[in-house]
This record gives C-alpha cells, sequence and structure tokens, in this order.
C-alpha cells in the first residue's frame, strides 16, 4: 500500500505531461550548396499530411516564375539562381 502511494505523484506526472507547442508561424530556408540552393520549410503542428507549396523565382522587377511542377511536399534542391531569387508561397 505504501508503494501505491509513493507512485501517485509520479503516475499523475506523466499521465499529464503533453508536448508544449511554441507560437511559431511558417518558415522557409534556403541554403546555398556549391552551384544549387537548398529549400525547406517549417509547418505548422496542425497543418494537415501532405499538405504542400509552390515554389516560385523572381528576379528585381520581373514577374514571378513557378518552378515546380507539382506541389512540393518536401525539401527541393534548385541550380542557376541566387538566394534572393527564390520566395515560397
Amino acid at each position: 500500500m505504501r508503494l501505491l502511494y509513493q507512485s501517485i505523484p509520479f503516475l499523475l506526472s506523466t499521465t499529464y505531461a503533453q508536448r508544449k507547442m511554441e507560437t511559431l508561424g511558417r518558415g522557409v530556408v534556403a541554403v546555398r550548396t556549391g552551384s544549387n540552393i537548398f529549400v525547406s520549410w517549417r509547418l505548422l503542428g496542425f497543418d494537415p499530411s501532405g499538405i504542400g507549396f509552390n515554389i516560385y523565382r523572381s528576379a528585381v522587377g520581373a514577374n514571378a516564375v513557378k518552378l515546380n511542377r507539382r506541389i512540393s511536399v518536401t525539401v527541393l534542391f534548385f541550380g542557376q539562381w541566387t538566394m534572393g531569387q527564390i520566395v515560397l508561397i
């Protein structure tokens, strides 16, 4: 019986422990890797599985050009563009 009373605080603390969600929005990261650009993004905790994005490139004063053929759900590698030209939408 004594063991039961001693283990109650442990059981309560682990049973109700939940992951704390931070207040973060979506984020995009573009990193130069040699002659390519690696593009990745942070999703929201409640985003549905399979959510994806379109990636666009834009030069100063020019119209945006879509880079991917299908909506991207994973990280991407692109070549021949500078860091300031890639935008995640």
